[in-house]
């Protein structure tokens, strides 16, 4: 037996280590935690606040800041802004990237009714369902030396 076991020393130990991997092989495959996919992006990219809502609404500077807040990150380049009565406008992101900020380049007017319409993207690329359409009039807030001096 010790003869036929130096005669065929290579064969049986090649035997024996691929008896050892195919072991190994279906021990790690049937121990191995099933990898699931991440689950889909469920956020729906969405405007969830504006700072100050809509309508009449005192404002502290007549250079003041609309914010808008999204469910994601936006991406500004693809900006798409309009105004009625045309004002000149500029815009800029927080530092989270949700939040956009729009404001004149000069002041708004007091007692001026204002329609802003846009549409952004997020940063995935996704498009709100809809443009988005705020409304409001400037109103100078009461007592304050800054604003009656701007309504002059």
């Amino acid at each position: 037996m010790l003869a036929l076991l130096n005669k065929y020393k290579k064969i049986f130990l090649f035997v024996f280590l691929f008896l050892l991997v195919v072991v190994i092989y279906v021990f790690a495959k049937t121990k191995a935690p099933t990898e699931e996919a991440p689950p889909p992006d469920s956020v729906v990219f969405e405007l969830l606040k504006t700072t100050p809502p809509g309508g009449t609404q005192e404002v502290p500077l007549p250079n003041y800041s609309l914010q808008f807040t999204f469910s994601k990150e936006v991406d500004p380049s693809t900006l798409v802004i309009k105004t009625t009565p045309y004002i000149d406008l500029s815009s800029s992101v927080g530092s989270n990237g949700k939040a956009l900020f729009i404001y004149p380049n000069n002041n708004w007017k007091y007692d001026t009714f204002y329609t802003i319409t846009f549409s952004i993207n997020s940063k995935s690329g996704e498009k709100l369902g809809s443009e988005i359409i705020y409304e409001f009039t400037p109103k100078a807030v009461k007592g304050s030396e800054m604003n009656e001096r701007n309504l002059r």
